[in-house]
Parts: structure tokens; C-alpha cells; sequence
């Protein structure tokens, strides 16, 4: 079942294509997200790309802190690897979705893109962007 388009919101706080530069691990962060605009319905929509040999790119979803000076990375209760998006010469776009813990808190959230493996190159070689996709809630007179 598709949602009437005033629910859905996609490619929020695009962050751009932004270079992936330096010994790996280098960790390339979204734009902060309240997740409390989100309902149960959300995904960063990642864009990576590794032309660097031996360069993975991955990515994880974090939350901030009580304190609001920590991003702690948020898993589901399995407590899974992060997701690694593409090695070496390729480039893909997938959609990440946040564990509920994300959601469930109300607080901000992000996805950090890392690398492993060999040193970055930066934009145009080694490089990334992430945005938003969420269903947001809305009353029966679509505000």
C-alpha cells in the first residue's frame, strides 16, 4: 500500500556529496534529524561510491546522547555489523532503515557513513551523501 504523497517526505537534510578523505576509519555524519517528526517510518537514502582498492564504506545509524554532547550508535537488539554499502570500484544507493530504537526515543538521529580498509581519496574517487525518507504524521486535515 502506497501513502497520499502529504505523508511521505523524502530526501530530507541532504547532506550533498561530500569526499570520504584519509586513513580509514574515516566516518563522513547526515545532518541531524529529529526523529520525532518521523512516525515508525524512517531510512536514509546513502549514496556511496569507492573507487579506491581495499576502501569499504558502511554505514550506521546514532542517536544523541541525554546530555547532548554524544552520538552513541544505535543498533537493533541483535546487535548486528553495520551495513557495509560498496568495496572497491563501485557505487551504489541504498536505503538504510533505522532501528526502532531511533524512532522510539524522540530525540535526534543521524547516519554516519565509515570507512575501513585503505585511505580515502576524497570526492570524485571516494565519496558519499545521505538524506532523509520518512512518513511523517499528519492530523485529517493534513496538517
Amino acid at each position: 500500500m502506497r501513502f497520499p504523497a502529504a505523508y511521505a517526505l523524502r530526501t530530507q537534510l541532504s547532506t550533498g556529496v561530500l569526499g570520504v578523505t584519509g586513513a580509514a576509519p574515516q566516518t563522513v555524519a547526515g545532518k541531524a534529524l529529529d526523529s520525532g517528526l518521523a512516525s515508525v517510518c524512517l531510512g536514509a537514502r546513502v549514496y556511496a561510491k569507492a573507487g579506491t582498492a581495499s576502501l569499504t564504506l558502511a554505514a550506521k545509524w546514532q542517536v544523541l546522547d541525554d546530555d547532548g554532547s554524544t552520538w552513541i550508535d544505535c543498533v537493533e537488539s541483535n546487535n548486528p555489523a553495520n551495513v557495509v554499502l560498496v568495496t572497491a570500484a563501485a557505487n551504489v544507493v541504498k536505503l538504510v532503515t533505522a532501528p526502532l530504537a531511533v524512532v522510539a526515543g524522540n530525540r535526534s538521529a543521524r547516519v554516519v557513513v565509515v570507512s575501513a580498509g585503505a585511505t580515502g581519496a576524497g570526492a570524485g574517487t571516494d565519496e558519499c551523501s545521505i538524506a532523509y525518507d520518512f512518513r511523517m504524521p499528519v492530523s485529517a486535515f493534513g496538517s
